[in-house]
C-alpha cells in the first residue's frame, strides 16, 4: 500500500490531487502551461530531509507525474516548488 501525501506551496497557482498507476504513488499537476515545476519528496516528516524527484514542464494545463523511484517505499511524502 502507498500513502501519497502532496503539499503545494501556493494553491491559487496549481492544483495537485493524489494518484496511483498500478500501485506507483504519484499526482495530476494542473496548472499554466510552460511552467517547470520542480519536484521533491522525503520518507519522513519527522526531520525531513527533502530529496529532488524530478521536474516537470507543464505540456498542458494537466499533466500526471508518477514517481517510477519509490520501489516499495510504504510511505512517501511530496512537495511540489513553484519557480
Amino acid at each position: 500500500v502507498h500513502t501519497v501525501v502532496v503539499a503545494d506551496f501556493d494553491p491559487t497557482s496549481i492544483h495537485l490531487t493524489a494518484q496511483s498507476v498500478n500501485g506507483v504513488p504519484g499526482f495530476i499537476l494542473r496548472g499554466v502551461v510552460g511552467v517547470t515545476h520542480h519536484i521533491e519528496y522525503t520518507d519522513s516528516l519527522a526531520n525531513p530531509t527533502w530529496l529532488p524527484a524530478g521536474a516537470l514542464k507543464l505540456e498542458s494545463a494537466q499533466q500526471t507525474w508518477i514517481d517510477t523511484s519509490s520501489g516499495g517505499k510504504p510511505t512517501r511524502f511530496f512537495r511540489v516548488l513553484l519557480p
